[in-house]
């Protein structure tokens, strides 16, 4: 009788323990598939858009102008520079006989006109060759003189080289000295075409 009893005890707890695992394996599978969901679910990744950066009106500068500068020289003309033109004189006829008056840079002057020959009176007033070319330009335009061959004929050019070394003479020579008198004036004639300072005193020495 204590055998069935305990038997009956054994069995009773053996399928009490039996329902107890049956019932709970599905709860502990409902806990596992309820873990294993919640795990494996995909994460949803929520994609926080950035704020729309706000429009910046840059404010476009003008571009600024390029100059592109050229380095010129002095833009020099094609064209020749105009020379200054010679001062004009006019020459006055005082006579029949070949004397002559003119005004230059405020002075008179008086000339004498022979065949081949111009003699100025009181000439060591002009010192300047360039003037003495521009009078003797203007003298051989009326009566031209000819060179020391007697074929061709003088320059302004020679006739200032000659004027000038009166001029020179005029100054070196002491005031009481007899040929400075004769220097003070110049005669523009073949004969003293060409010749040095020296050559012309040895020739007017011997007149």
């Amino acid at each position: 009788m204590k055998i069935l009893t305990f038997l009956t005890a054994v069995f009773t707890a053996v399928c009490f323990a039996a329902c107890s695992s049956a019932e709970s394996e599905p709860a502990q599978a409902e806990t596992s598939a309820a873990v294993t969901t919640a795990e494996t679910a995909p994460e949803t990744t929520v994609e926080t858009a950035a704020p729309a950066a706000e429009e910046t009106t840059a404010e476009t500068a003008a571009p600024a102008e390029t100059y592109t500068q050229t380095e010129t020289s002095e833009t020099v003309d094609s064209k020749p520079e105009p020379e200054e033109s010679e001062p004009e004189i006019e020459i006055t006829a005082l006579d029949d006989e070949g004397n002559y008056s003119f005004e230059f840079d405020g002075m008179t002057f008086y000339a004498c006109y022979t065949p081949d020959n111009w003699h100025i009176i009181d000439s060591y007033r002009v010192r300047q060759m360039e003037d003495m070319k521009v009078i003797c330009r203007a003298l051989i335009e009326l009566h031209p003189v000819h060179g020391s061959d007697m074929e061709s004929w003088r320059t302004p050019e020679d006739m200032a080289e000659e004027w000038i070394y009166h001029d020179l003479a005029y100054e070196l020579l002491p005031d009481d000295d007899p040929w400075k008198e004769r220097a003070k004036d110049v005669d523009l004639d073949p004969a003293d075409q060409g010749k040095t300072l020296h050559e012309l005193f040895i020739a007017k020495s011997q007149e």
